[in-house]
């Protein structure tokens, strides 16, 4: 028969591959909540990037207001859609992660204002997005041959 503890190891051992990947698929679930965030905020930017202020009077509101492209009120605009996967070309990468737009909300919510500081004033020295929000920022994803909350190299994988 067996023994109680080669019953145990193996329960262990079950239990802890079975957290590992529950692990990662979370871990995996909070890129692609991130990345949702980056790819409806570029959407937005080209939604918005040949709109202009709509008072009628160009000349008048760039010298009050300052440029629409570098505007609080663009910035508006394209907050409003985040996470709404409706905006996208293609949101099938997004579509096998439960509750996406939900959780994409509350990522926002959270760190509104980094979205903010990047848009005004980081986004000329850091214009990839996804690279400075979610992989350096928040460290949210992985370059690629890494995983997991630190980042570190996959097993096999050359540098």
């Amino acid at each position: 028969m067996y023994n109680t503890q080669s019953v145990l190891s193996s329960s262990m051992t079950y239990w802890l591959i079975f957290m590992v990947t529950v692990g990662f698929a979370a871990y995996i679930d909070k890129c692609k909540y991130c990345s949702l965030v980056v790819e409806t905020f570029k959407a937005g930017l080209k939604k918005t990037e040949n709109q202009h202020f709509a008072g009628g009077n160009t000349d008048w509101e760039e010298k009050k207001l300052g440029k629409f492209a570098k505007s609080e009120i663009r910035l508006v605009e394209i907050m409003e859609d985040l996470c709404k996967m409706k905006y996208l070309d293609d949101s099938n990468g997004f579509r096998d992660v439960k509750d996406i737009e939900f959780k994409c909300q509350q990522l926002v919510e959270e760190h509104e204002e980094s979205i903010e500081n990047w848009y005004f004033h980081k986004q000329l020295s850091n214009p990839d997005l996804m690279k400075w929000f979610c992989y350096e920022k928040l460290r949210l994803c992985c370059d690629a041959g890494h995983f997991g909350a630190d980042c570190k190299p996959c097993p096999g994988v050359d540098k």
